[in-house]
């Protein structure tokens, strides 16, 4: 079984999950806001507000994703390299990468340092 070790908002309705197998997806999950209990999440505000709880990505209003579901989405990381381009399209503001610790960049809205991306060309 696949556990939910990590989640990041990335933009609009898409978010970065990575997974107990080190597998990472973006899940763009804007198209299952459609009903019921989802359909809060439509507001960007709220849909920023979710939390990893018993291995699901979950809201305060009790809407979940389980990661069996989240898992079916496209693959993103050393199996398939990201360009710089795609990074600054996904996260919609500039990066800065330091030439040879390509995993390590610079969020310039965030000033965060962390691995946004395993692989970047």
């Amino acid at each position: 079984m696949i556990w939910i070790t990590d989640a990041t908002y990335i933009k609009d309705y898409i978010l970065l999950i990575s997974f107990s197998n080190g597998v990472r997806k973006i899940a763009d999950l804007q198209n299952e806001l459609d009903e019921g209990v989802f359909i809060p999440l439509k507001d960007k505000a709220y849909f920023k507000r979710f939390h990893i709880s018993a291995n699901k990505a979950e809201w305060e209003n009790g809407a979940d994703f389980a990661p069996e579901f989240l898992y079916t989405f496209p693959e993103y990381g050393a199996e398939k390299q990201l360009t710089r381009q795609y990074l600054f399209s996904a996260l919609g503001r500039a990066i800065i990468c330091r030439p040879r610790w390509t995993s390590v960049c610079c969020d310039t809205e965030t000033g965060d340092f962390r691995c946004i991306f395993h692989a970047l060309t």
